[in-house]
């Protein structure tokens, strides 16, 4: 008699699914499985579970800004410079000058995420006060706006009437 590999086994451990065997009787081969499936918590964490691959399926190309390796300038980035150009010389800037400006500002974006990959912005005093002063910025830009948006005219009248029911005026 030889002796195989599978001889030093148990023969409960070899333990075989035939799908047309089971499906001819209509078990499930674990028969929980169909109630687990009927379970609220099983699809929440299923439809999790898509969604999470979903997102890093499609986010998968996109590391943000920092991570990029190209430098764009948009159209108004662009008209920007040109603006600022114009500003300060009273004229228009010659093609080498605009072409110069482009290379000074994408020397200075890769400085910028060069200065944030080292964490140079990290405890940094004077990081913290431009970013302090930005949000004051915005914040009193968006005060004004609600100012504005809430503001009446001279000729509006506001009249309050007030009503007691325990002195009988209702």
């Amino acid at each position: 008699m030889v002796a195989s590999a599978f001889d030093a086994f148990p023969k409960w451990h070899l333990v075989s699914f035939n799908p047309s065997r089971a499906a001819r009787s209509g078990r499930l081969p674990y028969p929980n499985m169909k109630r687990l499936l009927h379970e609220p918590v099983v699809h929440f964490l299923l439809i999790g579970a898509l969604l999470f691959g979903v997102y890093a399926y499609v986010d998968r190309g996109r590391g943000g800004v920092n991570s990029s390796k190209q430098i764009q300038l948009s159209l108004d980035e662009l008209g920007q410079l040109a603006v600022l150009f114009q500003s300060q010389w009273r004229r228009d800037p010659t093609a080498e000058e605009f072409s110069r400006m482009v290379e000074a500002k994408v020397q200075e974006e890769v400085l910028y995420r060069e200065g944030l990959a080292m964490g140079l912005d990290k405890d940094d005093t004077i990081v913290k006060r431009r970013m302090a002063q930005k949000m004051q910025f915005i914040a009193e830009d968006v005060a004004a706006a609600f100012v504005a948006l809430y503001r009446m005219s001279p000729r509006t009248v506001v009249e309050e009437i007030v009503l007691r029911p325990q002195l009988g005026d209702l």
